[in-house]
């Protein structure tokens, strides 16, 4: 093989030989004994740097946000664009696993199944279950598994259906965001329950998660190999991330902020935390015959869910479930969540509460407490705080397009986004328009936009940003 020089001194020759050719400046020669080598000189050179930035967690971070460069080794190699992502990601996986790390699955969907009926049970009705296994479907096209045998005798009356119900914990059969589902989506039963006509969500299901991402694991294998102390804020949530399911967090300490429970004297620590999974639970106690209970058992309650309360009395007692949403300890283990009473059972009497709570806030303060990860500080897990978001306005499409389709397929993605969004992460209008303008068939987004903001705000801003207890899920996506 011929080595540089003697490639130059033959483009010279070549050069020299034909006296037609234009040497002056700027102008291209185009010598077909030298390109074929070149090129391929470019694509080794390319390919050494691809190569270079897969060899650590770094590296790759910086790939992944080099979409120019992604685009090149694309070119180069004559290959498309996922598949570049998806040697990356084998890369990713590879090199974690020289730290024995793997990256994390995706999670099911979890949530409350809500079965109502016009008429109440019968009295022999009341030893029949709802098995585990059973199914549903939702208007999304995915279906639902119930997880638990739920016992007639739980129903209750709910005055907004008019209907009495009965509440079962389930999962989608699907893991990923795709079962993910807004509140009211849930309607048809698939498999047949006895007695029970309809089927409802009260509640959206936003727990579904997909499998890790590349920068997110890269993120993660990073941090947890670079030695941090389970004594630091980076440290605890290292650890927790490490050794339990949960896919998003934040942590909070002295001086910051948003610490509610050491007024900044320091010694506490807040763990916020998104990931849901309902678990029922009983708490039996002896009433006072006081006119609020505060719940002793299991903690934090899911407050969208409703509770069944069996009293030894004579009479119907009547109370409604209200989670704790003011002490420094609410949505924790050690919240204040109480049962109001609008007929109260007697004094003396034993209730037994049948309800739901977030098992993932337990598991992870109990291991938390083990001996071995108690660092010194007084570390509490709460659940994040949700913050629907109300988005409305409206496009014009392009003659031809159905208004429906592409109104559908508008709404789908803004709830995707949504759905994936942290803690501490912002939205802005921006986000939104680019997302509209990826369906085919859209003319135009009609600014300005009638809401952009906070359900729980009028008016629309421009960003609608999130603390570090906060994180953003869908509320009313409204597009005409």
């Amino acid at each position: 093989m011929i080595d540089i020089s003697e490639v130059y001194q033959n483009l010279r020759s070549n050069i020299f030989a034909n006296r037609a050719v234009n040497v002056a400046p700027r102008t291209v020669i185009n010598d077909f004994f030298i390109q074929p080598v070149a090129t391929e000189i470019s694509k080794q050179k390319i390919l050494i740097s691809f190569t270079s930035y897969l060899q650590s967690f770094s590296g790759i971070q910086t790939l992944l946000t080099n979409i120019s460069f992604l685009n090149t080794v694309t070119e180069a190699f004559n290959t498309t664009i996922d598949n570049v992502y998806a040697i990356i990601s084998t890369a990713v996986d590879n090199l974690a696993g020289n730290y024995n790390k793997t990256r994390k699955a995706a999670l099911n969907a979890t949530g409350i199944i809500n079965y109502y009926r016009p008429n109440a049970p019968a009295s022999t009705e009341l030893t029949n279950i709802i098995s585990a296994g059973s199914v549903v479907k939702a208007i999304n096209g995915m279906t639902y598994t119930t997880l638990t045998d739920v016992s007639y005798s739980n129903f209750y009356f709910d005055t907004n259906f008019n209907a009495f119900m009965l509440d079962v914990p389930a999962e989608c059969s699907y893991a990923g965001t795709v079962g993910n589902t807004e509140q009211y989506t849930i309607t048809t039963i698939q498999t047949s329950v006895s007695g029970w006509t309809s089927v409802t969500n009260k509640v959206a299901w936003i727990n579904g998660t997909d499998i890790e991402t590349d920068p997110d694991f890269c993120n993660r294998c990073q941090t947890e190999i670079s030695g941090s102390n389970i004594g630091t804020l980076n440290g605890i949530r290292n650890n927790i991330l490490q050794n339990n399911p949960i896919l998003d967090m934040s942590v909070v300490g002295a001086g910051d902020p948003e610490m509610v429970r050491d007024l900044g004297w320091g010694g506490k620590v807040d763990v916020y935390i998104t990931d849901v999974s309902p678990q029922q639970v009983t708490w039996t106690y002896y009433s006072d015959g006081s006119a609020i209970t505060y719940i002793q058992g299991a903690r934090p309650i899911i407050p969208t869910a409703a509770v069944s309360v069996t009293a030894d009395v004579g009479y119907p007692v009547i109370g409604s479930i209200v989670a704790d949403t003011t002490s420094p300890t609410e949505g924790s283990a050690n919240s204040l969540d109480a049962i109001i009473w609008s007929v109260a059972p007697t004094a003396g009497s034993t209730v037994t509460l049948t309800y739901f709570v977030n098992k993932y806030i337990n598991d992870v303060q109990t291991f938390i407490d083990q001996d071995g990860y108690n660092t010194g500080a007084d570390i509490l897990v709460k659940q994040a705080i949700v913050v629907p978001v109300d988005i409305i306005f409206n496009i014009s499409v392009f003659s031809g397009y159905s208004m429906s389709d592409i109104i559908s397929a508008i709404t789908i993605k803004i709830q995707n986004l949504l759905s994936t969004k942290k803690i501490y992460e912002t939205l802005q209008q921006s986000d939104i328009i680019a997302l509209a303008y990826t369906i085919a068939g859209i003319d135009r987004v009609i600014m300005p936009f009638t809401k952009f903001n906070r359900a729980s705000l009028t008016g629309t801003v421009d960003v609608i940003t999130t603390t570090k207890l906060e994180y953003l899920r869908p509320g009313i996506i409204t597009i005409g």
